[in-house]
């Protein structure tokens, strides 16, 4: 239902019908719009790439374990360091966080690919509803509280394998460009794009959120999904929105973040946020109030949403976000959550640990194992206590009459 409002409310009808066709179908094609600016004036250029092989998914599983090999046992001594850094001065270090962030991503995003599909994100769910329908549903929400329409210039921050971006064009028919500063996405990204012949409708750039390469007042919409968690300071991540966003333009964004359940001094609470932090590779968890205040330090005077959307429960949101990630001991309710329930994961661990002591897996491999499964459980007793939530969404606005802000 939600969808269809969405779609009531873009004016895709003003568009010819061969556009809308490309806009709404299965990828054959995209309407056209200029790149963005980048700052120095290059245009960025687009890679594209074939049709996949018939045996990708076997090919990709061994690219997997050499990413495996070289990374786990980086990622783990990495995780070690950014434990001692945060216990030490309570910040951290924002280079080993965006290390961490890193090499999680190189070893975890075909496998989250496979698990996921081509977005990187939650949902809540209907009952009847499959999980990529929930998927696109959250999405087009975001992109309807952002006001995206025909031909605007938007910015997704933090894109992953570009799943969102290309679900943008075909449902507003804007153009869409990706920041990312992980090399193996990006080039995921451009090869699924142009299988679906949106390289005219989406440019993918590699930056830094944290300092983005972008001429101030350059986009005429934004939005993050899950992805400004990683941010040292949310103010300074806000900022930088804020600095590329064009005068009367909105962003949007789903948060990470802890909610006002939160108790620091309950030991079950301070786990959970620890396992998600350090699994996922966050330096720390933000609160749902932190995001609010960053917007308004960040320059943003309306901010006009703000709101838990995984707190509001109900008719056509009655399956919490974590439903496919059992942490019960065994679930033969569905393979997935079984595969997620304690005794497989613990047989999975033992399987990891018995190979790396035969020397048939990498150094390392066990502790990632045990560094993934903590957070996949520190998340679904994060989430079932309500102290954890993947889509606290803020909308903002910046003023009409605002001056250019360049750094």
């Amino acid at each position: 239902m939600l969808s269809s409002i969405v779609r009531r409310r873009n004016p895709l009808g003003s568009l010819s019908p061969a556009i809308r066709r490309r806009l709404t179908g299965n990828c054959p094609g995209a309407a056209t719009a200029s790149p963005s600016p980048l700052k120095g004036g290059s245009a960025p250029t687009i890679e594209r790439g074939g049709q996949e092989p018939a045996t990708a998914s076997v090919a990709s599983r061994g690219s997997w374990l050499r990413r495996v090999a070289q990374s786990a046992g980086e990622y783990a001594e990495t995780k070690r360091r950014l434990e001692q850094a945060l216990q030490a001065d309570g910040e951290g270090s924002y280079s080993l966080t965006t290390k961490l962030t890193n090499l999680y991503y190189d070893i975890m995003a075909e496998q989250m690919e496979h698990t996921w599909g081509e977005s990187f994100h939650f949902a809540r769910k209907a009952t009847g509803e499959s999980n990529r329908e929930s998927i696109r549903r959250h999405e087009h929400f975001l992109f309807s509280m952002a006001q995206i329409r025909p031909r605007m210039k938007v910015l997704d921050v933090g894109c992953g394998i570009g799943g969102p971006a290309r679900e943008c064009v075909r449902m507003t028919g804007a153009h869409v460009t990706g920041l990312n500063i992980s090399d193996y996405q990006l080039q995921r990204a451009r090869d699924l794009t142009a299988r679906c012949d949106m390289v005219d409708s989406i440019t993918f750039v590699k930056g830094d959120f944290m300092a983005m390469p972008f001429v101030a007042d350059s986009f005429d919409a934004v939005y993050a999904i899950e992805a400004l968690a990683y941010a040292p300071s949310l103010v300074d991540a806000y900022h930088q929105v804020y600095r590329v966003l064009k005068p009367g333009g909105c962003f949007a964004t789903y948060e990470i973040c802890l909610t006002d359940k939160y108790n620091h001094d309950d030991p079950r609470h301070r786990k959970a946020a620890q396992d998600v932090a350090y699994g996922w590779g966050f330096g720390k968890l933000h609160h749902t109030s932190d995001c609010v205040e960053a917007a308004r330090a960040a320059g943003f005077e309306q901010v006009t949403f703000a709101q838990d959307m995984a707190a509001h429960m109900g008719a056509g949101n009655d399956i919490p976000w974590y439903n496919d990630f059992s942490n019960e001991l065994v679930d033969f309710s569905s393979f997935h959550r079984f595969l997620c329930s304690r005794v497989s994961r613990a047989a999975v661990e033992s399987a990891f640990w018995a190979a790396e002591r035969l020397g048939m897996a990498p150094k390392g491999s066990t502790e990632f194992q045990r560094i993934a499964t903590a957070a996949v459980q520190g998340m679904v007793e994060g989430g079932k206590m309500g102290i954890f939530t993947p889509m606290f969404m803020v909308v903002a606005q910046k003023a009409h009459n605002s001056s250019p802000l360049e750094v």
